[in-house]
């Protein structure tokens, strides 16, 4: 408990560092996707042309990095803890992380083409950044990537699970235990190929059980919605009185629930889905950021969304309980009654299967990096037994783990990503996705 305590007040400061950064990108990138959405919608459509079938697999592999308990009892935690007000600041933040999404993605491609590399993903563009003394830095963003996934990755994911089957079937944790590691190891013991083929299946399957679901409670509640988005609003900045000063607010519970939460689920800034992404060679870098987008707006924008307004139309007082899990299920039984409970299970269960395959591919990744193919088969024991003890472990003191490592990534990310952030634009202008800046000496040559 000690832990958890210590952990949310260092990773308070990750709201800052995701505005701040975000808020960098935006101004340089002329927040494109907002005052141009159609242009960016036409990029990502493009980004399926030459091959859309490995362009599909990229995205699916890094929707299952991101589309997992954070989209669902990840949402009920903030909204217990920051209250409805949380919900406004995690699509705040979806704004911040989409822009940093495509950052991450243009230039880890950009770094694969133009170094010649079959390898890709934020470490070895750390690698290439800042010459000779990037080495130390890599290796300590793949360390502490690794590091990340063994707790969000593997045991966040076991623990969701054990407490979801523990809840509705009366069936003892070591055989959750078991019963994880050994899918875990079938489905992984054949390299990224075969994890991006059970995402390819498991991503668009769950996805749509699970808005169908959340679209049946939200339209039953339909005269209330206007109510919601009221207390929504009000919420969201009813700490202002009290926060003392721009600082202090930005790092009120409020605010920190609905950021961490947010990135918790989609993790952008922190680089770790460059991993899936980069394994798409088929199109530009400016396209493949445009999928990362997308990525932030399936993520967040629509299913994080999707759950806040179950649980807030469907229960009055969510701060209440003491477990996201009872939350979440009586905010969906409110209107589906029991019935609907295996297909609960069922998302929750396919969401974090598809997180820790994606994750120990994330993991694997830094791990030859780090320690080469000597050390494979010592990572995939680790990975397993986080899996099997995750389920045992206390949950807010992952969540607070998970919390500190995502800053840690989030501040070599971002610092990387500002260094590079001229290529970004260059590549932006190169590929249309922005229009190019005349100097000033050339438009007062043009009006003559």
């Amino acid at each position: 408990m000690l832990l958890g305590v210590y952990g949310l007040k260092i990773a308070a400061f990750l709201p800052i560092v995701i505005t701040l950064a975000g808020a960098y990108f935006l101004v340089r990138l002329r927040a494109f996707f907002i005052f141009h959405p159609v242009r960016t919608l036409k990029l990502t459509l493009a980004s399926f042309g030459a091959q859309p079938k490995r362009s599909a697999k990229a995205l699916s592999l890094a929707l299952a990095g991101t589309l997992g308990v954070g989209n669902i009892t990840g949402v009920a935690v903030g909204i217990m803890v920051g209250g409805a007000g949380s919900v406004f600041w995690l699509l705040v933040s979806a704004v911040f992380a989409a822009v940093l999404k495509y950052s991450e993605s243009v230039l880890t491609v950009d770094d694969m083409k133009t170094s010649s590399s079959s390898h890709g993903g934020m470490m070895h563009l750390i690698k290439r950044s800042f010459g000779k003394g990037s080495r130390p830095l890599s290796l300590l963003y793949s360390a502490i990537c690794m590091t990340l996934a063994f707790f969000m990755g593997a045991a966040l994911q076991s623990n969701t699970v054990a407490m979801t089957v523990a809840a509705y079937i009366p069936i003892q944790l070591v055989w959750i235990a078991v019963f994880s590691a050994v899918l875990t190891f079938i489905a992984v013991k054949r390299g990224g190929d075969r994890i991006e083929k059970i995402t390819l299946v498991i991503i668009p399957l769950t996805t749509i059980i699970y808005i169908l679901m959340s679209l049946c409670v939200i339209f039953a509640h339909f005269e209330r919605i206007s109510d919601v988005v009221l207390l929504i609003f009000r919420s969201a900045f009813t700490t202002t009185s009290t926060a003392g000063g721009v600082i202090g607010f930005i790092t009120s519970r409020c605010i920190f629930e609905g950021y961490a939460r947010g990135i918790l689920s989609n993790e952008a800034g922190a680089g770790t889905s460059t991993l899936a992404h980069s394994r798409n060679g088929s199109t530009t870098p400016c396209r493949e950021g445009a999928l990362g987008m997308c990525e932030v707006l399936f993520d967040t924008v629509i299913l994080c969304m999707l759950t806040a307004f179950v649980i807030l139309l469907s229960v009055d007082s969510p701060e209440e309980y003491g477990s996201a899990m009872t939350l979440v299920y009586d905010a969906f039984s409110s209107i589906l009654g029991g019935a609907f409970r295996p297909l609960l299970i069922f998302s929750i269960l396919s969401f974090a299967f598809s997180t820790i395959i994606c994750w120990y591919y994330y993991g694997e990744e830094c791990s030859l990096f780090l320690f080469g193919t000597r050390a494979k088969s010592l990572y995939l024991l680790t990975f397993i037994a986080f899996v099997a003890l995750g389920v045992y472990f206390d949950t807010l003191s992952i969540v607070a783990v998970t919390d500190v490592l995502l800053l840690l990534l989030s501040i070599i990310c971002v610092i990387t990503l500002i260094k590079n952030s001229d290529r970004v634009v260059t590549l932006s202008e190169s590929e249309n996705v922005i229009s190019k800046r005349v100097a000033l000496k050339e438009r007062v040559r043009r009006r003559r």
